[in-house]
């Protein structure tokens, strides 16, 4: 069950408000995962496959949609004001909106990965940008739910666990 190409979130996905239920219901379908460190692997791998073909058809903006939404805009604004068309001018603007917005963070998110791509890998900025990134995402030490500082890669691992389970599984809010 390996994956062929590697998983990529995409940042737009979040302005979905389906996203976070992939997420729970991902995460609660991968229970039969196993233990520990191999559960939580197994479950990050479902979560990553479910997102992944839930948003095949939600990634790259609808250029189209964009376009036909704009003119819309535009006969609506040189036509006579009423109080339908002003509620049709705000739902299709809110729209326009929204979907200029995701395309904007699927451009930038795409200008990040070219610069990875296609920059100089082997110069002394990409060096210390690397390293000072690996410096930033290493987890030294994780505070458990008790307040006790954790140092040990199998406990922060175990405190990890818990949490992901606690707020994946934790009940609706009253």
């Amino acid at each position: 069950m390996q994956r062929r190409v590697g998983f990529k979130f995409e940042e737009a996905w979040l302005l979905w408000e389906e996203c976070e239920e992939v997420v729970k219901n991902s995460w609660v379908d991968a229970v039969n995962g196993g233990h520990g460190l191999e559960g939580i692997k197994a479950r990050i791998w479902v979560c990553g496959e479910n997102l992944r073909m839930w948003g095949l058809s939600k990634t790259k903006p609808n250029a189209k949609e964009i376009k036909l939404l704009q003119k819309k805009l535009e006969v609506l604004n040189s036509e006579a004001v009423t109080e339908e068309s002003r509620a049709e001018f705000l739902e299709v603007s809110k729209n326009f909106n929204d979907l200029l917005m995701k395309q904007e963070i699927y451009w930038a998110q795409r200008s990040r990965v070219s610069w990875l791509k296609h920059g100089d890998k082997n110069t002394k900025f990409f060096h210390a940008k690397a390293s000072q990134r690996r410096r930033r995402n290493h987890v030294q030490s994780i505070k458990d739910r008790d307040g006790n500082w954790v140092e040990e890669i199998k406990d922060i691992a175990g405190v990890a666990t818990n949490y992901f389970d606690s707020l994946f599984t934790a009940g609706t809010c009253s």
